[in-house]
């Protein structure tokens, strides 16, 4: 169960970072768009890994999706069957 990393949303968030950056620092001392990629590669990770632990953990505590049917054993209904097969006695019935 691997989360797969949206690009678009990764570079937006890039680009935002660069920009917070440069109003923030200035252009000569912000960080260079790979830093600010590297940055949120780092963080979409670390969101992804937290969204497949939690998805663990919730079908870990939700359990089995459906309980077993029970068999109801029906006497006649083995009777029936083990006429027909009595009747077919020497011929190969795919079982």
């Amino acid at each position: 169960m691997k989360t797969k990393i949206n690009k678009s949303q990764l570079f937006k968030m890039a680009w935002s970072m660069y920009k917070r950056s440069i109003s923030v620092l200035g252009r000569e001392f912000c960080q260079s768009f790979s830093a600010c990629l590297r940055n949120a590669w780092f963080k979409m990770k670390a969101e992804a890994r937290k969204a497949e632990k939690e998805a663990r953990r919730l079908m870990k505590k939700s359990g089995p999706a459906q309980k077993p049917e029970s068999i109801v054993f029906d006497s006649a209904m083995e009777r029936g069957i083990i006429e027909y097969y009595r009747n077919q006695s020497g011929r190969y019935c795919g079982d």
